[in-house]
């Protein structure tokens, strides 16, 4: 309704005819005789009182109603309502039918479900960017820069395929920086070393021995519970081909298919000869026992994170009739990285010196002929 009073323009939003009387009497003390027009409503009282109120609170802010709906209107957005359980499930489910890796998969999906964990909440919501950023605080306090740079990634992951699917509007985890690596120089090791390290294998855990024969001679990436050798370990259990005539075939990163080839990785195809690839690579039913298993070769042996694969790497660049793009192709990294990390820090003299540790002749099997006495 509005009401001149006393020269003073005067709304009210009232729900029947009935209220406006009443409230146009109270404002003339009762002189109804006053002019006043009834404005009609579809707002049942209860959503008049709700207007109300929000009119109040929203001038606060010098926001009439029709503002504040119009900013509300472009700023908000309807939580997810798809739970952390079922969205992860549907990320493992599409992800793997594209061709990604079932421990690319598992990784993202493994942190996904940390940070449902953390967050404490059923259903995925509007993660935000203090959620985020709290979480890696928290859960990461202990992490490296490459450990907190991987787990970023996976949530980056996880959140673009969540607002893909239209289930968030945005992905918090881009305003999120990565931490900045200071990349040391490659360690190897000396032939000396890597002689002792394959007699050893040779005296207390020959089935390891292809294992570390394709790391420090092949530069298979030496992961055992993901990677390329948790790959080639899937690859021989499900009987695919893996050695050719040229050399022996890996799943390096993004899935990318390398040969790591015999002309210059020195003795590798002896060793691998002496002890052959079966369908396992490790004596071990998946890569976490795998790791277990190693750990105590590992720790004896001083072996440290990629020190095999720099090893062999730093011997093929000097291997006999190598060149850049052999052992670009053969390692898997670029030219550029080759040349950054390995040029001028091996010598010729120690490829020869490590591509002469060869295996040990195996003992054959001792033959038992029953002796026949003569009648």
């Amino acid at each position: 309704m509005r009401s001149n009073v006393l020269g003073k323009d005067k709304k009210k939003i009232c729900a029947t005819v009935e209220e406006a009387r009443l409230i146009a009497a109270q404002w003339l003390e009762n002189r109804v005789d006053q002019e006043f027009k009834p404005l009609p409503t579809r707002l049942t009282p209860t959503q008049l009182k709700e207007a109300e109120f929000a009119e109040g609170m929203f001038s606060e802010f010098g926001l009439g109603l029709k503002a504040a709906a119009l900013w509300f209107r472009d700023h908000y957005t309807r939580p997810a309502a798809i739970t952390w359980k079922n969205a992860i499930e549907q990320y493992k489910a599409e992800r793997g039918k594209i061709g990604l890796s079932p421990n690319q998969v598992g990784n993202v999906a493994f942190t996904a479900q940390r940070l449902a964990t953390f967050l404490g909440r059923e259903q995925v919501g509007n993660p935000t960017l203090k959620e985020i950023e709290t979480f890696l605080a928290t859960e990461g306090a202990e992490w490296s820069d490459a450990t907190f740079n991987g787990q970023r990634g996976n949530l980056g992951a996880f959140f673009a395929w969540l607002m893909k699917r239209g289930f968030i509007p945005s992905n918090p985890v881009l305003s999120i920086d990565k931490r900045k690596i200071r990349r040391n120089a490659p360690t190897v090791l000396q032939p000396e070393a890597v002689e002792r390290l394959m007699r050893d294998l040779e005296a207390t855990a020959p089935a390891w021995i292809p294992y570390v024969a394709l790391c420090v001679f092949g530069g298979m990436r030496p992961g055992t519970r993901f990677g390329e050798a948790a790959r080639l370990d899937a690859d021989l259990k499900a009987g695919n081909q893996v050695i050719f005539p040229d050399g022996i075939q890996v799943s390096g990163k993004a899935n990318g298919i390398r040969l790591i080839r015999w002309d210059i990785t020195g003795p590798l195809k002896a060793w691998l000869d002496a002890y052959p690839l079966k369908n396992t690579l490790w004596p071990a039913v998946s890569g976490q026992m795998a790791a277990k298993i190693f750990a105590p070769i590992r720790k004896r042996n001083g072996l440290t994170t990629d020190v095999l694969r720099h090893t062999a790497i730093s011997a093929m660049l000097y291997a006999p009739k190598s060149s850049y793009a052999k052992v670009t192709d053969c390692a898997g990294n670029s030219e550029g990285m080759i040349r950054k990390h390995y040029r001028g820090k091996w010598s010729p003299e120690l490829t020869t010196a490590m591509h002469a540790i060869l295996p040990r002749p195996v003992a054959a099997p001792v033959q038992t002929v029953d002796i026949v006495k003569p009648d």
